[in-house]
């Protein structure tokens, strides 16, 4: 079993139209993955596109405001910064 097939989810992944599965650069660092990558894909579930997932964490985000500007949520987890405000606004598109 791969990560992007374990509960909870370790990494994001989507295939590819030739079989292949490609996982998104957002969720990597330089030395491993973003923290709390885990705890995002499983407030994320299956439900939430691809696309929909990866813009949002890629896009400076109103709420994670650190006074000389926006972060996306993937620089704010990135720099160890609470993760809570990042998985409210997950919880938010989710329930949409």
């Amino acid at each position: 079993m791969n990560q992007a097939h374990q509960a909870p989810p370790q990494l994001s992944a989507f295939e590819l139209s030739s079989g292949a599965l490609h996982f998104p650069a957002w969720q990597f660092t330089e030395t491993g993955t973003i923290p709390h990558l885990s705890d995002l894909l499983t407030v994320a579930g299956a439900t939430l596109p691809q696309l929909v997932l990866t813009r949002f964490m890629v896009t400076p985000h109103l709420d994670l405001d650190v006074g000389n500007g926006r972060l996306s949520p993937r620089d704010w987890l990135v720099r160890g910064l609470n993760p809570e405000p990042v998985l409210e606004a997950v919880r938010a598109i989710v329930d949409e």
